[in-house]
């Protein structure tokens, strides 16, 4: 990751290739905040022989900050495809605690979703600063006893989730292409995404999923998609781009073309 670690380890490392990666905020807010951090930034692009992204905004953005035409490489870290099972009436959340990822919105459209929908669920997965703020909020709320915290999830428990949910939740402020998306995607849940570049790459609006707006409220939105042109869009999108066994080969030969190079 683009950050001060990386800062560090370029600096050490005068005649090893280095293959960095860029994850989001690092290179699309970090830079953004100070000269001291942009220049971190800057001086790790600089030093690396290649820099993947997943998400084109990225790969903008660190042109912008040290313009390349070799150097960057739109790649995804890949996914194992999560099977379906017999979908339920849950949303499904598990981005981290933390303001940058707006749990709290989440809660509050699941609160408004639940006057009309009674018999659906919001679980709640993963952790952070404001796990206590959240809880708090949700047993003040009518829908209190449908949304479920369900703490730190290990993969097998994170697929179950993914494989019973019929919506998925992530609406961040800043963001790249989040793996936790290709994972809904591949299980067949309705995504419902913030409005930003990189989700915009494999969501388009009320056809593959819903970018969240103002004024309306995205799980109502979700209800409306046609589910089969939904789901066939969004295994297509996976099977063709997102897969890890055929992602990890790229990445292996990228090692090996740094390394030859």
């Amino acid at each position: 990751q683009i950050n001060r670690l990386a800062y560090f380890t370029a600096s050490s490392a005068e005649k090893t290739p280095i293959v960095s990666t860029a994850w989001g905020s690092d290179v699309l807010l970090m830079p953004k905040k100070n000269i001291i951090y942009k220049n971190i930034c800057r001086y790790v692009l600089r030093k690396s022989k290649y820099i993947t992204a997943d998400a084109g905004i990225m790969i903008n953005a660190m042109n912008d900050i040290f313009p390349s035409k070799t150097k960057y490489v739109h790649l995804q870290y890949g996914i194992n495809p999560v099977q379906p099972s017999n979908k339920e009436h849950i949303i499904y959340s598990n981005r981290l605690h933390k303001k940058l990822y707006n749990i709290e919105d989440i809660i509050v459209d699941f609160d408004a979703f639940f006057k009309k929908h009674t018999g659906w669920e919001l679980h709640i997965a993963g952790s952070g600063t404001e796990t206590a703020q959240l809880k708090e909020l949700s047993k003040k709320l009518n829908s209190g006893k449908k949304i479920s915290f369900l703490g730190w999830l290990n993969e097998e428990e994170n697929r179950k989730e993914y494989a019973k949910a019929s919506i998925y939740a992530s609406i961040p402020s800043s963001d790249g292409v989040s793996v936790s998306l290709l994972e809904s995607m591949s299980a067949n849940c309705i995504p419902v995404v913030s409005d930003l570049p990189a989700n915009k790459e494999w969501i388009e609006d009320g056809i593959n999923g819903v970018i969240k707006k103002e004024n309306t409220n995205p799980f109502e939105e979700a209800l409306k998609l046609n589910l089969e042109n939904c789901f066939s869009i969004n295994q297509k999108k996976i099977r063709d781009n997102a897969e890890k066994n055929k992602t990890t080969e790229i990445f292996f030969n990228l090692y090996c073309k740094a390394i030859n190079e």
